[in-house]
């Protein structure tokens, strides 16, 4: 359980027409003032986090494809070895994207 000792309190000024659009959504949303800005503080947060996990997802899926059309430079052997042991864990994939999605 959060305490007062968890908080700080703080003065914000905000331009009033930000501040009517914030307390027209804190009435539809049945939530304080207060508690809607930090509900769209914290989801600001999180959505830049999951876009920077997805900008990541996409980096890696890129340099991937390049080891790959790499590793055809070699022999077909060596080639297939290393192939295989890069394959992604299906599982892993799943779970990096259930995160991703908040799940």
């Amino acid at each position: 359980m959060e305490s007062q000792d968890d908080y700080v309190r703080s003065q914000l000024r905000v331009p009033r027409e930000l501040h009517e659009k914030l307390t027209e959504a804190a009435r539809i949303a049945r939530r304080s003032l207060n508690a809607e800005v930090n509900a769209r503080l914290v989801e600001s947060f999180e959505r830049r986090d999951a876009q920077n996990l997805e900008d990541i997802d996409a980096r890696l899926d890129r340099n991937f494809a390049k080891l790959i059309e790499a590793v055809k430079g070699l022999s077909p052997e060596a080639a297939a070895a290393i192939t295989k042991a890069l394959e992604p864990n299906p599982a892993s994939k799943r779970r990096r994207q259930s995160t991703s999605r908040g799940g």
